[in-house]
C-alpha cells in the first residue's frame, strides 16, 4: 500500500511511497522489500550499492529530491521530496 511519510531531518520510507522531508540535507531510511536476497537500490539512476532483503537501511543525507528503485524486486519506485536551497 502506498504511503505518504514526512519527516522533518530524517524519513523512512518504503517501496511505492511518495514522502516529503521538511529540510535539506534529509537523511533516508529505507524499508527494503521482503526476500530471501540482497537487491541493488538505484537513487536517480545512479547504484547505491546492494542491501537485504527485509531490512531498513540508511541510504544516507541528500540535499534534493529522490527516486529510489529496487532492481529485480518488482517494487514501485519510491519518491522523497526534500526542498532545494538555493
Amino acid at each position: 500500500m502506498k504511503g505518504f511519510p514526512s519527516g522533518a531531518i530524517t524519513i523512512t520510507v518504503k517501496p511505492g511511497d511518495t514522502g516529503n522531508c521538511a529540510i535539506s540535507p534529509c537523511r533516508v531510511l529505507f524499508e527494503m522489500p521482503p526476500g530471501t536476497a540482497d537487491y541493488q537500490v538505484l537513487g536517480n539512476q545512479v547504484d547505491f550499492g546492494r542491501y537485504p532483503a527485509g531490512k531498513t537501511v540508511n541510504l544516507g543525507n541528500f540535499y534534493e529530491p529522490i527516486a529510489i528503485e529496487v532492481v529485480g524486486a518488482k517494487v514501485p519506485k519510491t519518491y522523497v521530496y526534500i526542498p532545494v536551497d538555493w
